[in-house]
């Protein structure tokens, strides 16, 4: 029978024996103290005795095996032998399931500990053990030394599932925002910060690549090299999943093998997740745990960086997987601790830019996540999300103004409107001309700078071809373009979003109060100099274009003419007055160029409003005016284009226009019958705007029109008939009121007050009068 000792023997000989792996000379000096101890004494020198730590290690080993440090010795030695023989049998299962498989994974466990600076490899699950107030460290078993030799002796293993954990760090109490904290309990999943797989076969990696080049070559995927890292949830894996199971009956029966074993590791650690995040897809929701599985390369993203509205949208191609933007890692538990959690995210992604080539450009595009950790929200909710995931409109949306956008790589003429959301045409909307190639060259680049590139190539770029490359081209299209205001004579960033083709205004001609004669000239001019390709002047490039004066009193259609033609032409109407143009005869004529220019390039009809200054007769007395008719009659020496000038006095017309002017239409006084014309025609043109555009009560037509006929009486031009009832809207809206005649006449009784002292102020004579004196008709 076996001899036991006491707890006090046993502890002897534990020390003994302890002492002696210290220090194994100690035994001889122990027997020369039975002999001699006197000669011992007197030979050796006297040292001090030696600082020791006393640990009391039956309480640490009552800590580690969660028993009270009072128990018995016999509850010790019991709870130490049940540890013992799980670990056994642990262990026995894993050489068991290791050598009778031959394509096995292993799973390690690596705990990193932020105080000690240290990484540790262990196959048993760790535990955690409190480290001071504030701190938790883990603990592992079966510990790995050397990871080659480990797999030198374990061929069988073809993969390894690591399990990353992290200790002795400021997360381990979970801080929650606002200053809060929920200490982590026993389980060391809550230390659990990452798990990845390391492909340790090299009939692993065949497999895999056999698997993708057969059958998901469109999958963005990692590199399946040997021992190369990739970390879970393995999303390329979850994206193809289901064509992954139709692919693998149909590879070489050895890779199959690998490949069940990967399959069955994802389906036990992944599965569960898999199908959760099924369900919240389908219902269009999401939970910020979940947010990798929502950016996929290659599908198309909804960027609401820019704002909410869909104008300021854009749409971006992701060409990576999603990954935290933050610096250092989150636990599980310090995750789940926080209520209103913030989360950075960022995804690659190319778009499209446009300098006159369309460029393909990758970016950084950030995802600010800001819901609680384990709660679903709207997908929609995000800044960035899959386009598949928007509504209907909003995908319409961004492809129709990638298409309007396409139309506007060369040369465009558009309406730019109010409101996105409208697409009707009024008379307030502003038109632009985009024309890309000419805005760079009057914005030449500082500085050197790289040439252009082209990734679609000149073919592509064709008039009449269609957008290339489908939704990936077009819905990622920039959202706005330069256009130049032909008002403001200026270039303006614009959303091409409130963009549209111009509606031409046929009816602009029929509406002109003017000798039905007159009208039929004019367009007879327009439409002969639109077709014709060659001039008739025997110098090339002179004699080409088309001029025609319009002279009369204000008021009486010379500028509504122009605007008219510009309809009629389908072309841009370029206005230029005196005082745009200036008086210095070297600015004026630089100027001119420029605006002659624009118009040839453009296709315009320059409309040069109050030219008087310019057709007046040169004198050997004014060298300055001259100058300037001078400049401008060589200036328009060489423009092929339709230019119409518009004067109030032709008495001093310079005679050397004669000859360059196809055409001179003189627009008389209005008489009643034009006036009423003229009443008539803002009425109805007032009557087909929007409600939104009229008075909260209306308009009474049916009483203004019955006055028409007295309302013609009045000698007006047409600029004041058109103030007079733009006057009288605002009048009846000011008062709350339905706009009718009696406003008409309140406004017009003002009108007539005035008209009254200037003639007064004037000697009694009427505009006409003094022309007539000065013989400006």
């Amino acid at each position: 029978m076996e001899k036991t000792f006491g707890p006090s023997r046993k502890r002897v000989h534990l020390a003994e024996e302890w002492e002696h792996r210290i220090d194994p000379s100690r035994n001889d000096t122990k027997r020369a103290r039975g002999g001699d101890m006197r000669n011992l004494e007197t030979e050796l020198p006297v040292l001090p005795p030696p600082m020791i730590n006393q640990i009391d290690w039956r309480e640490v080993l009552c800590q580690f095996l969660s028993v009270p440090a009072h128990a018995e010795d016999k509850i010790v030695l019991a709870s130490l032998q049940s540890v013992t023989d799980r670990r056994a049998t642990e262990r026995s299962a894993n050489m068991e399931r290791s050598y009778d498989s031959t394509d096995e994974y292993q799973i390690i466990h690596r705990i990193r500990c932020n105080e000690q600076s240290t990484e540790e490899l262990c196959l048993d699950v760790p535990w955690t053990v409190k480290n001071g107030s504030r701190n938790i460290h883990l603990r592992g078993g079966d510990m790995i030394e050397h990871l080659e030799l480990y797999l030198e002796r374990h061929k069988a293993v073809s993969f390894i599932v690591y399990k990353d954990y992290e200790c002795c760090g400021t997360d381990n109490l979970g801080v929650r925002q606002g200053g809060h904290s929920a200490v982590i309990g026993d389980d060391p999943s809550d230390l659990l910060v990452n798990e990845s797989v390391c492909i340790v076969s090299e009939a692993l990696c065949l497999a895999l690549k056999e698997l993708w080049s057969k059958e998901l070559g469109n999958v963005s995927h990692p590199k399946f090299e040997q021992f190369s890292e990739f970390t879970a949830p393995f999303v390329w894996w979850y994206c193809a999943r289901n064509r992954i199971a139709d692919a693998i009956p149909s590879l070489q029966p050895h890779h199959r093998q690998h490949l069940d074993s990967f399959q069955t590791y994802i389906d036990a650690s992944l599965g569960k997740e898999y199908e959760a995040v099924d369900l919240l897809l389908a219902d269009g929701k999401i939970t910020p745990g979940y947010m990798s599985y929502l950016y996929v390369p290659g599908e198309i993203q909804l960027s609401k960086l820019d704002g909410d509205d869909a104008q300021y949208h854009r749409a971006f191609v992701a060409t990576s997987w999603l990954t935290r933007a933050s610096t250092g890692t989150i636990t599980k538990a310090a995750a789940r601790t926080k209520d209103a959690y913030s989360s950075q995210w960022d995804v690659y992604g190319s778009s499209w830019s446009f300098d006159g080539l369309f460029q393909q450009n990758t970016d950084l595009w950030s995802v600010d996540c800001r819901f609680p950790w384990d709660k679903s929200f709207d997908i929609q909710e995000l800044d960035v999300y899959p386009i598949r995931f928007a509504d209907h409109k909003v995908i319409d949306a961004l492809r129709d103004r990638g298409r309007m956008f396409w139309e506007c790589r060369w040369q465009k003429y558009v309406c730019y409107h109010r409101d996105a959301a409208t697409r009707v045409q009024s008379p307030s909307d502003t038109r632009y001309m985009i024309d890309i190639n000419t805005y760079k060259e009057m914005h030449p680049p500082s500085g050197s700078k790289a040439p252009n590139r082209d990734h679609l190539g000149p073919e592509a770029m064709m008039p009449g071809n269609p957008p290339p490359l489908g939704d990936n081209f077009i819905l990622c299209l920039p959202s706005t373009i330069p256009g130049y205001h032909m008002q403001k004579k200026d270039w303006i960033t614009l959303h091409v979003s409130r963009m549209s083709s111009v509606q031409w205004n046929e009816n602009a001609f029929k509406m002109l109060v003017a000798d039905e004669q007159k009208k039929e000239l004019i367009r007879a001019l327009v439409t002969n100099q639109i077709a014709a390709e060659e001039g008739t002047d025997l110098i090339s490039g002179k004699g080409n274009g088309l001029f025609i004066l319009l002279h009369g009193g204000p008021g009486t259609g010379k500028t509504l003419t122009a605007e008219s033609v510009a309809e009629v032409a389908r072309k841009p109407l370029y206005r230029v007055t005196c005082g745009d143009v200036g008086t210095n005869a070297e600015d004026v004529e630089k100027y001119l160029e420029t605006v002659l220019l624009l118009g040839k390039t453009w296709g315009c009809v320059v409309l040069l409003d109050e030219a008087d200054v310019f057709l007046m007769q040169r004198s050997v007395k004014d060298f300055r005016r001259n100058a300037l008719v001078s400049v401008f009659l060589r200036v328009l020496e060489y423009y092929d284009g339709i230019l119409i000038l518009t004067s109030n006095r032709v008495g001093t017309f310079d005679a050397a226009f004669k000859s360059r002017i196809q055409l001179s239409l003189r627009y008389p006084k209005l008489q009643e019958d034009d006036r009423f014309q003229i009443w008539t025609n803002f009425i109805e043109h007032i009557k087909a705007l929007p409600h939104s555009r009229t008075t909260s009560l209306g308009i009474d037509f049916a009483e203004i029109k019955r006055n028409l006929r007295q309302l013609a009486k009045e000698e007006l031009n047409g600029r004041e008939i058109r103030n007079a009832v733009s006057t009288a809207r605002q009048l009846a809206m000011f008062k709350n009121e339905r706009m009718g005649y009696a406003h008409l006449c309140t406004v017009l009784a003002e009108m007539k007050e005035f008209e009254k002292y200037a003639v007064d102020l004037k000697g009694g004579l009427t505009d006409d009068e003094i022309a007539r004196e000065y013989q400006e008709y």
